[in-house]
């Protein structure tokens, strides 16, 4: 093998050096002497042990109340009131935001909430007792606890009402096993892409496989899955997982040096170790992390997305063998094993180039996942043995493996497997669909000529690939390329035949040219010229949008339709010229995303056509239509600094006026802060922080915030005030 430089070396032992430290989690909780009992199981996640929200507000003598809408628990205990959000890893305290260490979730259909926090913010204290695995909670009677800043008097809330099961929107789950769970039996994944935890039910009919990844997965029972296992999990119609498929990688390697959760093996490669990743020793027992020692042989297993290690596997130390020529029965190892190439996506007709290192002069194999076996290799220099394999059409796999097998005499390695994967894409771009449909007749002239793709393996269309040719004119420079998707705006093209031809490459070089036509209906006989509207953003509940169209031929009804909310509208002339107009007034429950307007018309002569606005149209009534202030809330402490924001309809104008009342003498008024700002796309809105010292006189004891929506000529639509204290 290639040895390491004596410098790289250097670092890596002075790495190693620095040693590292773990902590464990609570198995039982005490509040007041009083053992805590809980009717669902601890989940622990991110060194954080969460309980379900009843046992822990309840043994803290808090008032709670459960906020469907927002997904938010209040609690209240004497002048201290908390709030936690789902899947949000911060909280409030008398408004006041602090980080959370993990955020709170649902579980089983419970609200699943960190038990640290709630003890400390109501002026509680734990401590951890190691000898019993206890942790001890001490919290004041309620009215005996630290003084707060003055609060409202809390209205008495209701019991809290847990939150309904809702099934999952999506027919399935994938990511990282965080727990495994026997009671309810489940797994808790932290969800790839939003890195959300979900926990997933399972029952006996759950059909459970695991396998290193690119090999055949075998059927295991549910305590043969692992943390840091990569799992999908198809779910059925009762929110139990019909099929967890669950993959892993693995690879072999001797260690250089290990710190900081570092695994560097001999060959350079580096792996980040889990915070609790386990360590097994050669008979199968769990051993301290101090028992990975340089030059150890190991057996690493990994997330195969995030290449986090969650299992390092000790081998048995080598019989000592004394210096010379490799005896007959010496170790037979292998190092490392991949690609040589810079590229990890191949294409149709592409050489990948592959590498094993290894013990030298053995008979070498390579296997490119399922796709290619057995591919002889030849020894290069002492150790290091090469092979090529040309990519054959057809194939579409995401991520291959790389595996290599070594026999020297008769000893043959363990396998070994590459910790990098490749796409193998040699299957052309799939069209699934043309605008305007081929052989179409359609009357604008100017229409959006666009096709749609489906590229193997998820390589993506390439920008720098696409030619297209509209009647043999190249108009590639003003095509616009996205992953799976290909649009030219055509302007003023000619009556007649229209003939589209283009070549399209995806990333991995793979070729395909569609070719079709539609036609032009002659100047002449356009029936209907233009279609426009005026929806110039997302409209909401109680937006009107009016749609325009003008004709060719006066004198019938033309109708019109929205995509998915209204068909068939019929539409006013405006006097005797060719235009006629229709509105449409949003309705509660209405929601499409760039939805199509379409004009229909049959003129007085039976032509008939029918023509799409050149925009579309976006529509969300689940988006906020009246103004609120949402922070702070009213007659709320004010800090030194003040953050005003609330909600109100999408691009509106709102204007904040911030006034203060102080009692010296007499009462002194005056204007702390006053500007307009913009709500967002989602109707959101927040005022830049503003110091709430009113000059000598520090605080005053009275702040009013009035939040007013201001329509185009500035003029107040609606208002909110809300009243803050020192």
């Amino acid at each position: 093998m290639t040895r390491m430089s004596s410098s790289w070396f250097g670092v890596a032992v002075a790495v190693l050096l620095l040693g590292a430290a773990g902590g464990a989690m609570a198995q039982s909780v005490v509040i007041n002497g009083v053992p805590l009992a809980t009717t669902r199981t601890p989940v622990t996640m991110g060194g954080s042990m969460l309980l379900p929200m009843r046992d822990v507000f309840e043994a803290l003598q808090s008032e709670v109340k459960w906020f469907a809408s927002e997904q938010k628990v209040m609690a209240v205990r004497g002048q201290t009131t908390v709030e936690l959000w789902i899947g949000r890893r911060y909280a409030t305290i008398n408004g006041t935001q602090v980080p959370l260490p993990v955020a709170p979730m649902m579980m089983g259909g419970s609200t699943y909430v960190p038990l640290r926090f709630p003890a400390e913010a109501f002026g509680g204290t734990v401590e951890w007792q190691a000898a019993t695995r206890t942790a001890l909670i001490n919290i004041p009677e309620v009215g005996t606890q630290p003084t707060q800043p003055t609060q409202p008097t809390q209205p008495t809330q209701p019991p809290v009402v847990e939150p309904p099961v809702t099934p999952p929107a999506a027919a399935s789950f994938e990511g990282t096993v965080l727990q495994v769970l026997a009671a309810p039996p489940s797994v808790l994944l932290q969800l790839a892409g939003t890195g959300l935890p979900q926990a997933v039910p399972v029952a006996q009919r759950t059909a459970i496989t695991r396998g290193v990844q690119g090999a055949q997965p075998l059927a295991v029972a549910l305590t043969e899955v692992r943390p840091g296992d990569y799992a999908v999990a198809t779910m059925g119609t009762d929110n139990i997982a019909d099929k967890l498929t669950i993959t892993y990688g693995e690879l072999q390697g001797k260690v250089l040096a290990l710190a900081n959760n570092i695994l560097v093996l001999d060959d350079g490669t580096a792996f980040r170790l889990a915070e609790n990743a386990r360590v097994v020793g050669p008979t199968g027992q769990a051993v301290p992390l101090t028992s990975v020692a340089q030059n150890a042989q190991v057996t690493l297993g990994f997330d195969p997305n995030s290449r986090t290690v969650w299992e390092v596997r000790l081998a048995a130390a080598p019989p000592t063998t004394p210096t010379g020529p490799t005896q007959p029965n010496a170790p037979v190892q292998i190092m490392t094993v991949g690609v040589t190439d810079a590229s990890t996506v191949y294409g149709a007709g592409q050489t990948v180039h592959l590498r094993l290192k290894g013990t030298p002069g053995g008979q070498a194999t390579v296997s490119v996942s399922t796709l290619a076996k057995n591919l002889p290799m030849r020894e290069t220099d002492a150790g290091t043995y090469v092979a090529e394999w040309a990519v054959p059409a057809g194939l579409d796999y995401r991520t291959a493996t790389i595996f290599g097998y070594l026999t020297v005499g008769t000893v043959q390695a363990p396998r070994g497997s590459s910790a990098e994967r490749i796409t193998i894409d040699s299957v052309p771009p799939e069209l699934l669909s043309v605008e305007p449909d081929r052989g179409a007749t359609i009357s604008n002239d100017s229409p959006a000529i666009v096709m749609t793709f489906k590229a193997g393996a998820g390589t993506g269309l390439n920008a720098n690939g696409v030619t297209l040719m509209v009647n043999r004119r190249n108009v590639t420079r003003d095509v616009q390329v996205e992953a799976n998707q290909i649009t030219y705006n055509a302007q003023n093209l000619a009556a007649g035949s229209v003939n589209v031809e283009a070549i399209v490459r995806d990333l991995a070089g793979n070729e395909i040219r569609p070719a079709w036509s539609f036609t032009i209906a002659a100047r002449p006989e356009n029936i209907i010229k233009s279609v426009t509207h005026d929806a110039q953003r997302v409209l909401v509940a109680g937006d009107t949008v009016h749609i325009s169209t003008v004709v060719g031929t006066a004198g019938a009804t033309p109708t019109f339709s929205i995509a998915g909310v209204v068909q068939n509208q019929p539409m006013r002339r405006v006097g005797t010229t060719s235009k006629y107009v229709g509105t449409y007034t949003v309705k509660a429950g209405d929601k499409v995303s760039k939805a199509a307007i379409t004009v229909n018309y049959k003129d007085p002569n039976g032509n008939e056509a029918k023509m799409d606005a050149t925009s579309k149209v976006n529509i969300d009534t689940a988006l906020p239509t009246a103004l609120k202030i949402t922070k702070p809330l009213d007659q709320s402490a004010v800090g030194d600094a003040l953050v005003v924001a609330g909600e109100a309809r999408p691009y509106s104008k709102v204007r904040v006026t911030v006034t203060y009342r102080t009692r010296i003498v007499t009462w002194v008024t005056g204007q702390l802060w006053q500007d307009t700002v913009q709500t967002d796309a989602k109707g959101l809105w927040t005022t830049p922080e503003m110091d709430t010292s009113v000059g000598l006189f520090g605080k005053a004891d009275q702040y009013i915030v009035l939040a007013e929506v201001l329509d185009k000529d500035g003029k107040t639509t609606s208002q909110m005030q809300i009243t803050l204290k020192k």
